[in-house]
């Protein structure tokens, strides 16, 4: 049966169940969301926020949207390797629509059925698969994802042992050294079918953080941010969008200026430029979201390329 966006978010409603229950989940995230950015207003110029978005060229903030989407691509193939593990057989070009209107929701219309549950509800409809089975691959992609940029986090961090401190710095190697090798065991152990796909997984989650960061540099160097402050900005990136992963905020919206602003107030960035870089990559991501509003997908009919 074919199904269109439309018809499936309908659908994908009764796993927050029925009715018109209050959601108590999505209140919390508004409230979350109003408070964190009234924080943020308060700290902040809106003036020379404004003056610092729109320094970027134009030609930069489109190459950041291109590289931006070539990561999101990636991401589409990393995740359907996970789902074939689980037999779960998508053909590359569903699988990348499926993925574009996941994040539409996770930006556009993150309460109760986010992009991860739009996913799993259409694909535990589609192929008659229990939601256990669906959301597995879906948890542990995000974990992979998680696990790379924690590993990033603490790379850029050594080259600054003026800031981490001698001990800390000391603690970040031994973390370097360990994150795989422990991420590795926790494969074997939870879910041992993945232990095949582990390093094509594990890089593919690498190159694609690598990709973002590269937007970022783009997008500061765009703003004007010297070239010796950008790994320091570089690091407070990662940082953030490792934070973001927790989904308190409604399209996790907050979360990074805070952290932003907080790591102005040690000495790290400047505050407006740190809130202006992180609102101009908001919008390259939301930009890039987009498209998923009006995709459609049909995954009834059986996967063309079972052995892609």
């Amino acid at each position: 049966m074919s199904r269109s966006t439309k018809q499936l978010t309908t659908s994908a409603k009764s796993i927050n169940g029925k009715g018109k229950r209050l959601n108590w989940k999505l209140l919390i995230k508004i409230a979350l969301t109003s408070l964190a950015l009234y924080w943020v207003y308060r700290q902040v110029n809106l003036k020379d926020i404004g003056q610092y978005i729109f320094k970027a060229p134009a030609a930069i903030t489109l190459a950041s949207v291109l590289l931006y989407n070539v990561a999101k691509l990636l991401g589409a193939y990393r995740l359907n390797l996970f789902f074939k593990q689980e037999s779960i057989l998508i053909s590359t070009k569903d699988n990348l629509k499926l993925y574009y209107i996941g994040m539409f929701y996770n930006l556009f219309l993150p309460g109760g059925v986010g992009g991860d549950g739009y996913k799993g509800y259409c694909i535990h409809e589609s192929f008659d698969v229990s939601l256990k089975k669906v959301f597995k691959p879906i948890l542990w992609d995000r974990v992979s994802g998680a696990v790379a940029i924690l590993f990033l986090s603490m790379f850029i961090a050594l080259f600054f042992p003026e800031i981490t401190g001698e001990t800390i710095w000391m603690l970040i190697v031994i973390g370097c050294v360990l994150l795989y090798p422990c991420f590795w065991i926790a494969t074997a152990f939870i879910v041992s079918r993945y232990k095949k796909i582990f390093v094509a997984t594990t890089a593919w989650a690498l190159s694609i953080q690598i990709l973002q960061g590269i937007v970022t540099v783009l997008l500061l160097v765009g703003m004007g941010v010297s070239f010796d402050d950008l790994g320091k900005y570089l690091f407070i990136y990662f940082v953030s969008t490792l934070a973001t992963t927790l989904p308190i905020t409604l399209g996790a919206i907050g979360i990074r200026e805070v952290i932003f602003i907080e790591a102005a107030k040690i000495g790290l960035v400047d505050q407006n430029t740190a809130v202006a870089f992180s609102l101009l990559f908001f919008a390259v991501g939301a930009i890039s979201s987009l498209p998923g509003a009006f995709i459609r997908v049909d995954l009834s009919r059986p996967a063309l390329e079972p052995n892609s």
